[in-house]
């Protein structure tokens, strides 16, 4: 592998370690800008000359692994999230239960108050 080869491979090292850091604090108001730099760094390895060596694949393939799965996990989190506050605003808005003949009837609480635990 080349000098040039070798920065490019260092420079998505640290972009894939800055999107762990990222993933790792949700800190997603960055995702954009990681999307773009990364897809420029691949983009200018994809343009080099000459191979990188196999352990430096195994290194990006490891770490580009790893992102996965955090985004992964971001994402069960942020859906689990988001069907936790639809719970949460369906209960605000009343009770719906069945009456004798199978429809749905709405009850609303008199003083919803909701008692919310992590």
């Amino acid at each position: 592998m080349i000098k040039n080869e070798t920065n490019v491979v260092k420079r998505i090292e640290a972009i894939l370690e800055q999107e762990q850091q990222m993933l790792r604090n949700g800190d997603f108001s960055k995702f954009e800008s990681f999307v773009a730099e990364k897809q420029n760094a691949f983009d200018a390895l994809k343009n080099t000359t000459a191979r990188i060596s196999p352990e430096a694949a195994r290194n990006l393939e490891k770490i580009l692994a790893r992102n996965r799965t955090l985004y992964e996990a971001a994402m069960e989190g942020m859906k689990a999230g988001s069907a936790r506050i639809s719970e949460i605003r369906q209960t605000i808005g009343g009770l719906k239960t069945y009456d004798n003949s199978g429809k749905i009837k709405s009850r609303k609480l008199s003083s919803p108050s909701i008692s919310l635990k992590a």
